[in-house]
């Protein structure tokens, strides 16, 4: 990483809510150098000698559990830092209680012991919670040194996502945090490939993120409708191009849901708009495979 002290990041191309593609030229990067976005205004940052950081690990603290409960004193918060219990043990994913496994032909010895239930409810893959309970999260980075008068950064993202179930909940919030760092990396760019925000009038007019989301090869996509109206739900590729309609009819008052079928489409990042009476929304969505 650090064997050249400059290297030139190609342009990229961005596409606005109306289909254009914006430019951003190449900009001469330290890769030495940490990155810090600071807005259109003031630019990027970048501190010499400094890298950002990677997450290093991922816990939780449950509630009245003589192990794994809230620390008591700093030496059992470090553990907890560290990706171990309060009491310094590792946890191992093969036999964990408080987790389950789901084989999605990864071995259980591979998964990182630092990151406790890092796996996907919303396929059942990977190491996940089992049992509902009072838990809190702690993500840490580092360890790193500071001496006096260092400047340091701190950047954090505060993301709630809610949804019609349970699982539908943590799709959304994915997405969220998805355009967050994605807004980030691009300093805050004000071209945005689309709003986010659910479009919701005094009728509580919502359309609620697809999931599972990403997605292979099938999701289902829900909305909620105060009044009777004609509805049109297209899906579009990252151009802008329609790719099909899924629904185009009068429909009620009532909240619904249809499936949508990518089976034979590439992987990307695609859209779904619905159209009704005067009102309009989009969401992102992503097919991995």
């Amino acid at each position: 990483m650090l064997a050249k002290p400059h290297a030139f990041i190609p342009g990229k191309t961005f596409i606005d809510n109306n289909g254009n593609e914006i430019f951003e030229p190449e900009i001469d990067t330290p890769l030495d150098s940490a990155k810090i976005s600071q807005g259109p205004a003031l630019g990027i940052k970048y501190i010499p000698g400094a890298k950002n950081l990677e997450m290093k690990a991922s816990v939780f603290f449950k509630s009245g559990d003589p192990v794994l409960d809230m620390p008591s004193y700093s030496w059992q918060a470090r553990h907890y830092l560290q990706g171990r219990t309060k009491y310094g043990l590792v946890v191992d994913p093969c036999n964990f209680s408080f987790s389950h496994y789901f084989n999605n032909g990864v071995p259980c010895s591979t998964i990182s012991k630092s990151f406790w239930t890092s796996g996907d409810p919303v396929s059942n893959t990977g190491w996940i919670h089992k049992y509902p309970s009072d838990i809190r999260f702690l993500s840490s980075a580092g360890p790193f040194t500071i001496s006096t008068n260092e400047e340091v950064e701190i950047l954090a993202a505060y993301i709630v996502g809610r949804g019609i179930s349970p699982l539908m909940s943590i799709s959304h919030a994915r997405a969220i945090a998805d355009d967050v760092k994605w807004f980030f990396d691009n300093n805050f760019n004000p071209y945005l490939i689309l709003v986010r925000d659910e479009l919701i009038t005094g009728n509580n007019f919502k359309l609620y993120q697809n999931y599972p989301n990403p997605f292979n090869p099938s999701t289902k996509i829900s909305w909620q409708s105060p009044v009777s109206s004609w509805q049109t739900l297209k899906i579009y590729d990252v151009l802008g191009n329609e790719i099909t309609t899924l629904v185009n009819e009068e429909k009620s008052a009532g909240t619904y849901e249809v499936d949508f079928n990518a089976s034979s489409l590439p992987s990307g990042v695609y859209f779904y708009q619905l159209v009704t009476e005067g009102q309009s929304v989009s969401r992102k969505m992503i097919l991995l495979r």
